[in-house]
């Protein structure tokens, strides 16, 4: 809580996920479009056009093959669907890719990001000038989001199945890849 009043903390992290959902969603569509599956880029958070700015340096190349970029899937006998954000070639290899976006690891930046994306937020702005105030932890970045959950690894074997059933695509591996400002970052599972 690091000196906040519980409402004052209740506050933050509210429109810390709310506003954190929102820059990976530009995120997502800005990398459709760089991988041509879109067209719109209107209105998207700074923060997220310079994720992409480093996804495209760090990520890009090594993109091969794209057979799917966020497109719904329905397998019409077992009755599920499911939604990756890509399926593509990775190094040459058939991959399921998820996307993390997540902030910067230096609080000044991370802080000054939030500030960003609500401008007219004076309660976060002012939450935020404290936070950056009493926080000395510096290149601090959320590993959980790198963990497979066991609810992953059952949406991973439902994108594995309809790949294959529905498209032939034989996957050979999965990866979560976190975006932030700071660059990309990749973990492999089989």
């Amino acid at each position: 809580r690091k000196g906040l009043s519980e409402e004052g903390a209740d506050y933050y992290m509210r429109r810390v996920k709310e506003l954190r959902a929102e820059i990976g969603t530009h995120f997502h569509l800005l990398s459709e479009i760089a991988l041509g599956a879109c067209a719109d880029e209107s209105l998207c958070h700074e923060e997220a056009i310079e994720m992409l700015g480093r996804w495209k340096d760090d990520f890009l190349p090594r993109i091969g093959k794209v057979w799917i970029v966020e497109r719904p899937m329905v397998h019409r006998v077992f009755c599920y669907a499911g939604m990756p954000d890509l399926v593509a070639e990775i190094d040459g290899v058939p991959t399921l890719v998820d996307w993390k976006t997540v902030q910067a690891s230096k609080p000044r930046a991370r802080h000054g990001y939030l500030r960003m994306a609500a401008p007219d937020d004076e309660p976060l702005r002012d939450i935020c000038h404290h936070l950056e105030a009493i926080d000395l932890q510096e290149g601090k970045q959320d590993e959980s989001k790198f963990k497979v959950r066991d609810e992953w690894r059952l949406q991973q074997a439902a994108y594995v199945a309809l790949c294959r059933d529905v498209y032939g695509i034989d996957l050979c591996n999965g990866m979560n890849v976190m975006v932030s400002v700071d660059g990309v970052r990749c973990h492999k599972w089989n």
